[in-house]
């Protein structure tokens, strides 16, 4: 992994970074949003409610909190590479010293809002990227001065639609959500998530996840994903003209092999036999 990093004020506020193969790994944002733009390849972010893939030259602003990603990569030689940017009440407060921001703050009309907000492809921000670039040049000097005039830029433009999942996000950085443990699994069922990680979004240590996990389904995880896993295979064999790759991939296997055994020791037969046998496709 290679990255090069700005600082505003003593704060990161940006880092350039590139991975040159595929790889997953939790972390914990614990007092920052982040703006990841990607230009080259893509990667899969999971929150304890929510999943979003963020493809090239598309941009998701994410609240503090706790994720898992994966890295998928698919651009040049394989690679993904992008900017993540930092925003801290900190830094935003520095760079907007003397101005009110009170539009950073949404009225909260519903009681609920999303850990990622998928802002999808933005000429504006696409330019704004491109105006970042020579800063993380190696001989190039930064200007503190001008580096508070691109987070007054970033922040006008991720505020200037009035979109209100963005604005409680920036004006409420520090508030973590708290997640129900029912929702968070039912959430992740079809991720293909390790308990590790699973532990990780339920904020707890892998024994303390193996024990709430047997009170609330009487089961064990293992056990509990697979039947998930296999009942919306079968679902989607029967109702859908996806295809058996798509199937797998959608119900969470990692692989057509372990697709294919787990349902047949499932159903006792193939999944191109069940969907033969149940299709309702006319």
């Amino acid at each position: 992994m290679d990255f090069t990093q700005l600082e505003y004020k003593g704060h990161l506020f940006a880092r350039e970074f590139s991975f040159a193969d595929k790889m997953r790994f939790s972390f914990d944002m614990t007092d920052a949003a982040c703006l990841t733009y990607i230009d080259a390849g893509s990667q899969k972010m999971i929150s304890p409610n929510q999943t979003t893939t963020i493809d090239s030259y598309h941009t998701v602003l994410a609240k503090c909190g706790k994720y898992v990603t994966k890295i998928n990569g698919g651009g040049e030689n394989n690679m993904l590479s992008g900017i993540v940017f930092h925003l801290t009440p900190e830094i935003i407060r520095e760079a907007f010293k003397g101005i009110n921001t009170d539009f950073l703050h949404a009225s909260l009309s519903t009681g609920s809002y999303k850990s990622l907000v998928d802002l999808g492809a933005s000429r504006l921000i696409d330019s704004f990227v491109e105006s970042m670039r020579p800063y993380f040049c190696s001989d190039a000097k930064v200007n503190e001065r001008l580096l508070g005039l691109k987070l007054q830029e970033l922040v006008n433009i991720l505020t200037a639609e009035g979109n209100e999942e963005v604005l409680y996000i920036l004006g409420a950085i520090r508030h973590k959500e708290r997640f129900d443990f029912e929702e968070v699994i039912e959430s992740n069922l079809y991720n293909n998530l390790s308990l590790e990680e699973l532990a990780h979004l339920t904020n707890k240590s892998v024994s303390t996840f193996k024990r709430m996990f047997k009170k609330h389904f009487d089961t064990t995880p293992a056990a509990y994903f697979r039947i998930k896993k296999i009942s919306r295979a079968a679902e989607l064999l029967a109702t859908s003209n996806l295809t058996i790759g798509e199937i797998c991939w959608d119900s969470g296997f990692d692989s057509l092999s372990h697709f294919s055994s787990s349902f047949r020791k499932e159903l006792s037969v193939s999944p191109r036999e069940y969907r033969s046998n149940h299709t309702k496709l006319s």
